[in-house]
């Protein structure tokens, strides 16, 4: 899969932090930190009947299983908690219905999913372990495709990095801290990030 854009985007609204070009070989993305863009006609979803909605614990397990610890890769509960919120809102945008049903709520650090949270605060900061058991064939290929791209974009960044982006966008800056960030509200953000739909 390519993640470019056909043309370079306009430049960012003011209240973005910066304006990042990431060269990739011969091609180029563009992307608007803290914001993903993606061609959506780029994602082919497989023709397939999709299985069971997943849980944020299955997504969390995913990218958990997507780290290399030993390239130097690290996924904390931190780092964990906002992957989860943007591959939340890049699946809301690009297939119109939630990628899981767990809320995700606006927490000092950002958005959290409370359960998911919970299951790795043993951690603390430190490294979670790889999940036992985990089996790639619970996935179907468009969900991987969404959280491939997710990782790909997000995963590079550090924890405190990623808290910052989600500080400046609007599902978590216009949410009382502790309340649930509305589904609708993550759908409308992710909605402005994906060009071409």
């Amino acid at each position: 899969m390519t993640r470019i854009c056909d043309t370079e985007p306009s430049l960012p609204p003011p209240n973005l932090l910066s304006y990042l070009k990431v060269a990739l070989g011969d091609t180029t993305r563009y992307s608007l930190a803290p914001t993903l863009i993606v061609t959506q006609r780029r994602f082919t979803f497989a023709a397939q009947v999709r299985g069971p909605m997943h849980t944020a614990s299955d997504i969390a397990r995913y990218f958990i299983w997507r780290t290399e610890p030993e390239e130097g890769d690290v996924m904390t509960n931190l780092k964990l908690q906002k992957l989860l919120y943007y591959s939340q809102g890049l699946h809301l945008a690009l297939r119109e219905e939630p990628l899981f049903e767990d809320p995700i709520e606006a927490w000092q650090y950002g958005p959290v999913v409370p359960d998911v949270y919970h299951e790795y605060k043993q951690y603390g900061r430190g490294a979670i372990p790889e999940p036992e058991g985990f089996d790639l064939t619970d996935y179907d290929a468009d969900v991987q495709e969404v959280l491939d791209e997710v990782f790909s974009v997000y995963g590079q960044y550090t924890a405190t990095a990623l808290m910052k982006f989600t500080h400046n966008e609007a599902p978590w800056k216009e949410t009382e801290r502790s309340a649930v960030i509305t589904r609708d509200s993550i759908k409308a953000y992710f909605d402005t990030q994906v060009v071409g739909a």
